[in-house]
């Protein structure tokens, strides 16, 4: 089976590469549609289903499904074009795939690009783990530069008629030129192009086995070695299909790779032991120190010794554990180390989106948001909001470390990066963003995903065996996601901190190599102790973040009417602790403090459920970090919207003694000035601090600012010219948080109004009875 095995593979023959054009190379990338389409076809086939595959403008492809014709507009996962069609005829530049078209099949030949394209990381491939992969890549590139130095089948042949090795040169590198796509523009190209990728193999190879670049070439020399000792003509045996690489890179593993790099420290010595017995005296002066030091019983303090260890890294360190049994929580921590450095940041990123959400409310508009960048955005805003910058900071690095990591295990459909160039919208979380159509390019995703991904981190941490799901025992009841503060997370300052945990748990030895020994379970246990022990598990969903309102989609209106259900009104206790509790020197004052009940009121809106009787100060104290001082703890979420009205009572009170304009987002028709006789009736109607007064005041107050506004006239449409009465009785009847007997009895209790005092009255009315009549 070896001897096959090797002299069937170019990688033993690379004289011969020029017959490998068209088949498939060791650890070349299967092409995921082709090696899944069947269990795709399978997930999607229905009786009335008939998927059929398509290709995106930008070579991805997708299925459509039914007839297998389209008949409707998407967006590709991946690019974000247009796919699909109407009228079952494809979009521009969407085509269907046929069998055997290429986007379609795996490629032969080499296909892996430019090595600057390629992870820095190694990675599985099929059957083979990740080192299998990069050392039998190696090989691959290193048959593919030998084949373009000289082919010996061609040497005597070339040199005989030419007398020319050079024309050996061309002829020979032509060939693996061919093998390359997509090609390359020169043949003198070839071998820069062949010697790059073997660089990088030699350091994924290097960091796989935790060992120098050297001694890794020592291992690959006896790779080569046992497929020397091997060798023995056998029958071709040509990597023809996907399934035939498959099968042969498993033998070749089994045969070659894994004996050699499996005990590979007593290899290197094995393989170091015979070089030095070894007859060529050069190699023997190589490998034997040029200058023995004075006394060797210092040899252990000198710093050039130490200054030639290979540096210690966690993909080392997660290399060296995948050969140990157990320490599965240890195992699980070093593999996500590089997202729990990022981790640390979810604290400052649920500040900025309550920032952001809070302070600007309602005020950037779509257009805006999408032509600022976040940089210039922040440096508006440095003087009143100090902290945004390295806030957004967090953001953009946490973010990039996810789209990183997501990268590295092969998500393809990951987004891009983010600096301070990106725009604003990125930043923003936007609640509407499922709601657009597909064609229409959104932002807003990025912090519900960011934020997902933070919490799954931290909470797959508490997991201590994820075969079994045991999760480490903890006394500390979950924590939701607003609430998260730095001591609940599970996370990294930096992967130092993680190396020098680790270092201090290490033995070296100094023999002829030096030796470094390392206690796992004590790491572990030490991990657990530090990072792990006694955290709570976060609870997240979508709704419980802060959402920002775009200036388009602001519709306090609307929100009041969602919400409409849950709400109760307060006691007349409760509307005396709020009022008198409540700051009332400022307009501004007060005005922050509206915006902050319209955020809640946002909220409330977007959830399927309101807990009403939970604690509004609490929940405000959860949403923004501090607590209103003018809310008792008797006051509930149900109570949110009379609150809000007391507050812009508050407000108007306020601008009406001022001499402003109180009423500026009501209706303009709804405004008209009060005409002789309705003055003085209005006089006669209301007496002065009578109860009966107060009552009118505060019931068309609400009237107006909840049915009057420009956005309820949109959709209701209150007319004009009907009576104010009528209009005013009605709205108090039909109030959902009032009752039948309750609200008959405020109704009798106002006074009679004018039968001449319209609706479109309303607001002068308002200002009249509060100038003669207030009781503020």
């Amino acid at each position: 089976m070896q001897a096959n095995l090797v002299q069937s593979s170019f990688i033993a023959h690379p004289m011969f590469i020029q017959q490998y054009n068209e088949h498939f190379l060791p650890t070349m990338v299967d092409n995921q549609f082709e090696a899944h389409q069947d269990d795709i076809r399978r997930a999607l086939q229905t009786p009335n289903e008939n998927p059929i595959p398509y290709q995106c403008p930008n070579g991805h492809p997708y299925f459509i499904g039914n007839c297998g014709r389209p008949n409707g507009l998407g967006q590709c996962p991946e690019c974000r074009a247009n796919i699909g069609g109407r009228d079952h005829a494809a979009q521009g530049g969407n085509r269907r795939l046929e069998s055997n078209d290429s986007a379609a099949r795996t490629q032969p030949g080499h296909i892996l690009g430019t090595a600057d394209g390629r992870n820095r990381a190694a990675a599985p491939e099929r059957d083979l783990n990740s080192l299998s992969c990069a050392v039998l890549r190696c090989l691959t590139h290193l048959s593919m530069y030998t084949a373009s130095l000289f082919n010996i089948q061609h040497v005597s042949h070339i040199c005989l008629i030419y007398s020319n090795i050079n024309l050996q040169f061309t002829l020979t590198i032509k060939y693996v030129h061919q093998m390359i796509r997509p090609n390359l523009a020169r043949v003198e190209d070839v071998r820069p192009f062949i010697e790059a990728h073997i660089q990088l193999d030699l350091q994924q190879i290097a960091q796989c086995c935790a060992e120098s670049t050297d001694d890794c070439i020592l291992l690959l020399h006896d790779v080569i070695n046992r497929m020397k000792q091997a060798n023995r003509r056998g029958a071709a045996h040509t990597l023809g299909s996907i399934a035939a690489r498959k099968q042969w890179e498993k033998q070749f593993d089994n045969a070659y790779i894994h004996p050699s790099f499996h005990n590979k420290t007593r290899r290197i010595e094995d393989v170091r032991g015979r070089l030095r017995t070894a007859d060529t005296v050069d190699l023997r002066r190589l490998l034997s120190t040029s200058q023995q030091p004075a006394d060797d019983s210092n040899l252990a303090s000198l710093p050039g010794l130490w200054g030639f260890r290979r540096p210690l890294s966690l993909a080392i360190v997660q290399n060296h554990l995948n050969n140990e049994q157990g320490c599965s929580a240890l195992k699980n921590f070093i593999g996500f180390s590089e997202v729990l450095v990022a981790v640390q940041h979810l604290p400052n990123i649920l500040q900025l989106l309550k920032i952001v959400s809070g302070s600007f409310h309602g005020e950037i508009s779509r257009d805006y948001a999408t032509s600022r960048q976040i940089g210039d955005f922040c440096r508006r805003q440095e003087r009143e909001i100090p902290e945004l910058k390295n806030l957004v900071n967090s953001f953009i690095l946490a973010w990039n470390s996810m789209v990183t990591y997501n990268r590295s295990v092969g998500d393809e459909q990951v987004p891009e990066l983010l600096s301070t160039h990106s725009i604003l919208a990125e930043f923003l979380p936007d609640p509407y963003v499922a709601r657009r159509p597909l064609d229409q390019k959104t932002y807003g995703q990025a912090p519900y995903e960011l934020v997902q991904f933070l919490t799954d981190v931290s909470n797959r941490m508490l997991i201590a065996d994820k075969d079994t799901h045991l999760t480490f025992r903890t006394y500390r009841e979950p924590v939701p996601i607003l609430d998260v503060k730095s001591a609940d997370i599970i996370s990294l300052s930096s992967e130092d901190e993680l190396l020098n945990l680790i270092q201090s748990h290490s033995e070296y030895e100094l023999r002829e190599t030096t030796s470094v020994t390392y206690n796992w379970p004590a790491i572990e246990r030490e991990v657990i102790h530090r990072y792990i022990s006694n955290k709570p598990r976060i609870e997240f969903s979508r709704d419980q973040l802060p959402s920002y309102v775009y200036q388009e989609d602001f519709n306090l209106h609307n929100q009041m009417q969602t919400i409409n259900e849950s709400q109760q009104n307060l006691t007349a206790t409760q509307m005396q602790s709020v009022v008198r509790l409540l700051p009332r020197t400022h307009v501004a004052t007060l005005k922050g403090k509206l915006k902050e009940l319209e955020v809640i009121i946002n909220f409330l809106s977007l959830k399927t459920h309101i807990e009403g009787e939970d604690s509004l100060a609490e929940y405000m104290k959860e949403t923004f970090g501090r607590e209103p001082e003018y809310l008792s703890q008797e006051i509930r979420i149900k109570h949110v919207k009379h609150v809000w009205l007391l507050l812009k009572y508050a407000q108007t009170d306020l601008l009406m003694k001022q001499k402003q304009e109180p009423f500026g987002g009501i209706d303009p028709q709804n405004t008209e000035a009060l005409a002789e006789p309705l003055p003085t009736q209005l006089n006669k109607c209301c007496v002065f601090e009578s109860p009966k007064t107060r009552l009118l005041l505060r019931e068309l107050f609400a009237y107006i600012i909840l049915r009057l506004n420009k956005a309820a006239i949109k959709q209701e449409a209150e007319q004009p010219d009907r009576a104010l009465e009528e209009a005013l009785q009605e709205f108090i009847m039909y109030r959902s948080n009032y009752d039948e007997e309750e609200s008959y009895q405020l109704v009798n209790e106002l006074p009679t109004l004018p039968e001449d005092l319209m609706v479109k009255h309303a607001a002068k009315a308002w200002c009249h009875i509060w100038k003669r009549f207030s009781v503020a």
